[in-house]
């Protein structure tokens, strides 16, 4: 596994927003050991607080958003593709 550190020290705000932004969709990344390192490196001047605390915010609401819109779009025919007994919502609510 690469260097987290020497990922955001290159990359910087980048890597941290499609970090996180990958996270809060659902993909497996380590995003809060990303946020972590971010603050390490706030303290250690090579970042600022501030552009730390909105890009973070900003990448999980996005990140947040594109998941929900990804499964209202896309969720329900994939649940209909498999089984329509094992529905967890019943049919007078849809």
């Amino acid at each position: 596994m690469p260097d987290l550190t020497q990922l955001i020290g290159h990359w910087g705000y980048s890597a941290i927003f499609l970090i996180v932004i990958l996270g809060s969709i659902g993909i497996p990344v380590p995003e809060e050991a990303i946020m972590f390192l971010a603050g390490l490196l706030v303290w250690e001047k090579k970042l600022e607080l501030s552009v730390v605390l909105i890009v973070g915010f900003l990448s999980t609401v996005i990140g947040d958003n594109l998941g929900y819109w990804a499964g209202r779009t896309y969720g329900e025919r994939q649940s209909s593709a498999t089984d329509k007994s094992s529905s967890l919502v019943p049919n007078a609510w849809t």
